[in-house]
């Protein structure tokens, strides 16, 4: 099994901190006006958890009911905001994420309410849109190419993945750490390091490898399938996605194993407080 992720956040003057265990179901920059207005900043980032898996650990956050649906809590001695939750969404919380100690393992994926957004607030033309919530899509997205810096793309003319709304397709991955050009001599090895390769291009599009819905291994050798077993359960055990071995050769004698994956990444809650 994957190892829980933990992270932590707090205020600015740090009277309260809080943990989250995990990944977030979601991770998006909201541009409506009770958002503006709870914050004072033209949009704000917020990523989303299942309630379970969020905890304050210090300090006790003074709550607003901004609407008669949502409270959101802000520390009363600093005036940080840090956090919404709505009736609709009872299992859910939502974090500013600016407030996390490490808001860059969180990059959102959708600017939402862009009907409410402020004329000069620039949006990031490599995010989903979406004119009102995070489940209607009304502005098309752009197309997006993800490198991972590997010569083979170059060479060749590909990309590791390519968005195309929801969709992320990543292409076949070999067991190249693609930072050295470098590769491990046997398959387990590779097709962990495969997997970590895959996982990378699938956080740079605002996913991770929970998302994912198909894989496709290929191997020179099928015997040796056998061998990788122990970590594409470590990697995929629980996601279980629908999955098709083959056995063929491979363009260079040193791999061992090629691993491919479709992935659909979820969609968003809704944050209207209408």
């Amino acid at each position: 099994m994957n190892e829980v992720q933990v992270n932590e956040g707090g205020c600015l003057c740090g009277a309260i901190r809080y943990r989250s265990r995990g990944q977030p179901v979601s991770s998006v920059i909201c541009h409506c006006n009770s958002c503006r207005r709870a914050t004072g900043a033209p949009s704000v980032a917020w990523i989303t958890f299942e309630r379970s898996q969020f905890d304050f650990l210090s300090g006790q956050p003074q709550v607003y009911r901004s609407s008669p649906d949502v409270i959101r809590r802000f520390c009363a001695a600093c005036g940080s905001a840090l956090s919404y939750e709505h009736t609709n969404s009872a299992g859910s919380i939502d974090i500013t994420s600016i407030t996390l100690d490490e808001p860059n393992r969180f990059p959102p994926d959708r600017e939402i309410w862009l009907e409410d957004r402020i004329p000069w607030e620039p949006l990031n033309p490599g995010l989903r849109h979406s004119m009102r919530g995070s489940n209607e899509a009304i502005v098309p997205c752009t197309r997006r190419l993800i490198s991972s810096g590997s010569q083979f793309e170059r060479d060749i003319g590909y990309s590791r993945a390519v968005v195309d709304g929801d969709w992320i397709f990543v292409s076949g991955t070999t067991g190249f750490d693609y930072a050295s050009m470098s590769i491990a001599d046997n398959v387990s090895d590779q097709a962990e390091q495969c997997l970590r390769n895959i996982q990378s291009a699938l956080r740079e599009a605002g996913a991770d490898l929970s998302d994912v819905v198909r894989v496709n291994y290929v191997l020179p050798v099928a015997a040796r399938f056998s061998d990788c077993w122990p970590i594409l359960r470590k990697y995929l055990g629980e996601v279980r996605p629908a999955a098709t071995m083959i056995s063929a050769g491979l363009a260079d004698p040193r791999m061992q194993i090629e691993i491919e994956v479709t992935a659909r990444r979820r969609a968003a809650p809704e944050r209207n407080e209408a």
